[in-house]
């Protein structure tokens, strides 16, 4: 097991994105008191390792954490978790073998604007359980909102300074709660992703697209005859450097390279009118606020 995690220890303290799934995608947590017991071990290995949390969910198959931590704790951390959740669902169960995927997968997030970002994809996971996020007990959000209490290694005061100041609201839970409802709307699940990392991808293309359909009714006629796909897969490829092959999949292309010959084109279009990517890009609503995501090791 040292092995397994031996390629994240060392790294530098910075804000994570963890994920985990279900060894054949199975549920982990058979009932409401397997949602407890997880989270009660979160909780006492959170605080022995000094692991703080950014934000949590727990879902039906999988869950999502936002640490902020170096790599050596944030590994061991989720070593003494994944294994001692794994023996305790085993033997109440009467099951036998791996019950998570393989280790955890982790990104690293870079920067305010994609921690809050990260923070509200985390906990709009509710819907797909058929709840609201506000409504939901096994997420962070509650506290982010100023409806439940705040555990000693949960911190929100990150984000809720960064939305304050970027003119969500005047204090944290009402800035939260004028950002979390600003999400778009639910939509289907691509079926082509079996990748956790790739699902995370896929959900922020959609976010793209929403923000694109803003912005290029904002313009008007600046914007006459560029199609919200074509900006989508340019934003998505060359600003936030989203692997061509999801956003082919995404939009129902038949090869990557009919997606890059849309973003060229789009690319002469803003080259002939300078002023016109800036406008994309910028502004609180703009095509650039948003995380740029890389794996880490491991």
């Amino acid at each position: 097991m040292r092995l397994r995690i031996k390629k994240r220890m060392g790294l530098p303290r910075m804000y994570f994105h963890v994920m985990n799934r279900g060894a054949r995608k199975v549920g982990i947590y058979a009932s409401e008191e397997d949602r407890y017991v997880f989270f009660s071990l979160l909780d006492r290995f959170a605080t022995k390792h000094q692991v703080p949390f950014i934000s949590w969910c727990l879902v039906g198959n999988h869950f999502h954490f936002e640490p902020d931590s170096e790599g050596t704790p944030l590994s061991r951390m989720m070593h003494d978790l994944e294994s001692t959740y794994a023996r305790y669902f085993n033997r109440k169960h009467d099951t036998k073998g791996c019950l998570f995927e393989s280790r955890f997968l982790s990104l690293r997030v870079p920067d305010l604007d994609g921690l809050a970002y990260v923070s509200r994809y985390i906990h709009l996971n509710a819907r797909d359980l058929g709840a609201t996020p506000d409504g939901y007990g096994w997420s962070s959000c509650r506290s982010y909102l100023g409806m439940a209490p705040v555990p000693t290694w949960l911190n929100p005061k990150p984000i809720w300074d960064h939305l304050i100041e970027d003119g969500w609201g005047d204090t944290g839970p009402e800035a939260y709660r004028a950002y979390l409802d600003d999400a778009p709307p639910p939509r289907p699940k691509a079926t082509f992703s079996l990748d956790q990392v790739d699902d995370f991808f896929i959900e922020f293309i959609r976010f793209l697209e929403e923000r694109t359909v803003e912005r290029l009714a904002a313009l008007a006629e600046d914007a006459t005859g560029i199609l919200p796909q074509a900006v989508t897969a340019w934003a998505a490829v060359r600003i936030h450097k989203i692997p061509v092959r999801l956003v082919a999949g995404y939009f129902g292309y038949t090869n990557e390279g009919t997606v890059r010959n849309v973003i060229c084109d789009l690319q002469k279009r803003l080259d002939a009118s300078p002023a016109l990517a800036p406008r994309l890009l910028e502004g609180r609503r703009g095509l650039a606020r948003a995380p740029k995501m890389t794996k880490t090791p491991g």
